[in-house]
């Protein structure tokens, strides 16, 4: 993939990581980026990316494939042990960011803000605010919070309670998500 075009989402990626490193203190892994880029499509994003919903919550296979991809190409780093992934930037990230310039100023700001809402949560927290969201945007639940509770329990089981699902209704509404 060197020398060759790099495609927006996997610039956004780029962006993602590079930015989080300089926001926040914690490992940046796979989970939570699939729900920043996830959240960064509900705010408008022009993101090429399809979600359905899997056991962490909203998930897209093509954004598995550009995370390896970028890991392959040098531009993002893997640093994590295991299983557990902890993303920085690579040697060849610029070269992506620079391509897409125009487009990540667009952006930028709005992946800023999402980044900044992630600060002091915890991979749970965004699992379960992402389902509820996922969840709560289906065209019959976005205005019925108890059949938002009830399906997002449904799919999770017992692992969040009533009173966490209120409280990430909450926190969706209070971001216009």
């Amino acid at each position: 993939m060197s020398g060759a075009r790099h495609t927006f989402e996997e610039a956004v990626v780029s962006y993602v990581v590079r930015q989080w490193g300089e926001t926040n203190t914690g490992a940046l892994g796979r989970t939570v980026l699939q729900k920043l880029l996830y959240f960064a499509k509900a705010k408008g994003v022009p993101l090429a990316l399809d979600y359905d919903i899997y056991y962490y919550g909203p998930f897209c296979s093509d954004l598995y494939d550009i995370v390896d991809w970028l890991r392959a190409d040098g531009v993002i780093v893997d640093s994590g042990q295991a299983n557990i992934s902890s993303f920085s930037p690579g040697p060849n990230m610029y070269s992506v960011l620079s391509e897409h310039e125009l487009q990540i100023n667009r952006v930028g700001s709005t992946l800023d803000t999402i980044i900044s809402w992630t600060r002091g949560k915890t991979a749970r927290d965004m699992e379960l605010y992402a389902t509820t969201s996922f969840v709560r945007n289906s065209s019959r639940n976005r205005d019925d919070d108890n059949r938002t509770i009830d399906e997002v329990r449904s799919i999770k089981g017992s692992k969040f309670s009533k009173n966490e699902i209120i409280d990430a209704i909450r926190w969706l509404s209070q971001r216009g998500l």
